[in-house]
C-alpha cells in the first residue's frame, strides 16, 4: 500500500507541476490551427496528434488539466469549508437544532448530485452576468459542484463532531467555560483531520469526473478553450476515424482518478 500511494502521490505532483509549467512545457498553444497537419496520428512531432482543426492534442491536453483539477480543486476545498463549517456547527449543537439543519440537508440529497448540478449549471448559465465566458463557463461549474458536494461533507463532518464532542477532553473542555467556536477550532476540527483528508483524496476525483461529464454535455467550457471534459467531447464525435482524439483525454483522466483512490486509500489506512 505504501508503494502505491507513493506512487500515486508521485504522478499527481508530476501532473500538477506539468499543468503548472505549461506556457514553458508545450512547444504550441493550444489556440494554434495548423491546416497542413489535420488529424495526424501521434508521432515524435505531435506526442497526441492532432484534432481537425489541426491544433495539438498535447498542448491541449496539458492546458485543460490546468482547468479540470484547478476547478476540482478549488470546488472540493470550497465543499470542505461549507459542509466542515455546517457539519460542525449541526453536530456540536446537538438535539433539535441538529435536526432541523440535518433535515434541509436531506431535502437537498434527496435530488441526485449529477441531477442537481445540471439544473445549477443551466440556471448559472443562463443568468450571463459575466462579460467572458470562458469565465462564466468556470463560474457556472464551481457553483454547481459546490452545492453539490458540501452536502456529503456535512454528513460525514457532522457524524465526526457527534463522537468527538463526548471525548472527556472535550466534556473537560466544556465544564471549565471554554467557549463553543473555542471548542470547535481547538480540539475538535483537529481531531477530524485524517477523515478530511479522506474526503478531499475521494472529493477530487468525483468532481474531476463530474466537470468531464458536464462539459461532455456541453454545459462547461466551449472550444477554444479546453478541459479534459471538452476534449472528451469533442474526441467522442471521431472516436471511430480518429481514436486518439479521445484515448489520451480519457486515460488522463483515468490515471489521475486512480491515483487520487490510492492516495485516499493510503490516507484511510493511516488513520
Amino acid at each position: 500500500m505504501r508503494k502505491s500511494k507513493a506512487l500515486a502521490l508521485f504522478f499527481l505532483l508530476l501532473l500538477l507541476i506539468t499543468a503548472v509549467a505549461a506556457p514553458w512545457i508545450v512547444r504550441v498553444s493550444f489556440e494554434v490551427q495548423d491546416a497542413n497537419n489535420i488529424l495526424v496520428s501521434p508521432n515524435s512531432t505531435f506526442w497526441f496528434g492532432t484534432d481537425p482543426l489541426g491544433r495539438d492534442l498535447f498542448s491541449r491536453v496539458v492546458y485543460g488539466g490546468r482547468i479540470s483539477l484547478g476547478i476540482a480543486v478549488f470546488t472540493t476545498i470550497l465543499a470542505l469549508i461549507m459542509g466542515g463549517i455546517y457539519g460542525g456547527i449541526a453536530g456540536f449543537a446537538g438535539g433539535r437544532f441538529d435536526q432541523v439543519m440535518m433535515r434541509f440537508v436531506d431535502i437537498f440529497q434527496a435530488i441526485p448530485a449529477l441531477v442537481l448540478m445540471i439544473l445549477v449549471t443551466v440556471y448559472f448559465n443562463s443568468i450571463r452576468w459575466l462579460k467572458d465566458e470562458e469565465w462564466h463557463s468556470i463560474f457556472s461549474i464551481t457553483a454547481a459542484l459546490s452545492i453539490g458536494g458540501w452536502l456529503g461533507v456535512a454528513r460525514i463532518v457532522r457524524g465526526q463532531v457527534l463522537q468527538i464532542r463526548e471525548m472527556p477532553f472535550v466534556v473537560s473542555a466544556r465544564g471549565i467555560g471554554a467557549r463553543p467556536q473555542e471548542i470547535l477550532m481547538r480540539h475538535i476540527f483537529p481531531h477530524i483531520v485524517g477523515p478530511v483528508l479522506v474526503i478531499l483524496t475521494a472529493q477530487i476525483p468525483a468532481h474531476i469526473s463530474y466537470e468531464s461529464f458536464l462539459s461532455f454535455l456541453g454545459l462547461g467550457l466551449h472550444p477554444p478553450y479546453s478541459s479534459w471534459g471538452v476534449l472528451a467531447g469533442e474526441g467522442w464525435r471521431t472516436m471511430r476515424s480518429s481514436p486518439h482524439l479521445i484515448i489520451f483525454p480519457g486515460l488522463v483522466i483515468f490515471f489521475t482518478m486512480m491515483a487520487f483512490h490510492f492516495l485516499g486509500d493510503g490516507f484511510r489506512k493511516t488513520e
